[in-house]
């Protein structure tokens, strides 16, 4: 018999020449730092970093399409404005991650843990939200500034406009004012 790992995290591990063929899986959750990224991928999310730290006057907004993301641990990460049309998000940490205004227009976030995230005026429309953990995530309408900070008098409400948010976790999300049209709730 196997070994039973069930609710054991193994980010990190190191499990190089290990006979796993009898392991008993369960609940286990296999995350992947960004070392584990392409060159590339990284210094994009570091350029982002630094763009949002000095307000667009260094670095560059990320854009990131159809990258695979997959079981990544960006938990925290602040990632406004970036340009993630398409992504593939699914089973990764983005707990507590700042995604204001950010594109994740048909992204598969399938199974993400984004506990306390902020995705106010986000665009998640006809992303796939099935069975994400969202519990006491932002979805606020953003007021939209001027670069120097000038409030330009318009909103941008979370769109969620054709998302499947199946056996998502909503508890404590707030959804009023988000764009809610065609949402996949049950099916």
């Amino acid at each position: 018999m196997g070994a039973n790992i069930e609710g054991a995290v193994l980010t990190g591990t190191v499990l190089e020449g290990a006979d796993l063929e009898s392991l008993v899986k369960g609940q286990v959750a296999m995350t992947r730092s960004t070392r584990s990224l392409r060159k590339s991928v990284q210094k994009i999310l570091s350029d982002h970093t630094l763009w949002a730290e000095s307000n667009g006057t260094s670095g560059a907004g990320a854009e990131l399409k159809d990258e695979d993301l997959s079981r990544i641990d960006l938990g925290g990460i602040d990632l406004n404005g970036a340009d993630l049309r398409g992504c593939n998000f699914s089973e990764a940490k983005l707990s507590n991650g700042v995604f204001i205004l950010t594109d994740f227009t048909r992204a598969n976030l399938s199974g993400i843990s984004a506990q306390g995230a902020d995705f106010s005026g986000a665009n998640l429309s006809e992303s796939n939200l099935r069975a994400a953990y969202l519990r006491n995530a932002k979805f606020d309408p953003v007021e939209l500034k001027e670069p120097d900070g000038r409030p330009l008098g318009r909103t941008a409400p979370s769109n969620l406009m054709g998302a499947d948010l199946r056996d998502a976790d909503l508890f404590g999300v707030v959804l009023e004012g988000a764009m809610l049209q065609r949402v996949i709730t049950e099916g």
